[in-house]
């Protein structure tokens, strides 16, 4: 779990999640999305954004 910062940015996740994506060619996270999940391969990525803090497994 990651605390959010002031100035933490929404858009900077969802480019940093989108280029884990890429790298793996699996679908990408939606533009106005607040979480996500997808296999990659033999591990699982899950990714969800509260208003607080984001989670990452």
């Amino acid at each position: 779990m990651f605390l959010h910062q002031y100035g933490d940015s929404h858009v900077a996740e969802l480019i940093h999640l989108q280029e884990v994506c890429q790298r793996y060619s699996v679908s990408l996270p939606a533009n106005d999305s607040v979480c996500f999940y997808q296999k990659i391969g033999e591990f699982e990525i899950r990714w969800e954004r509260h208003i607080e803090f984001s989670s990452y497994t």
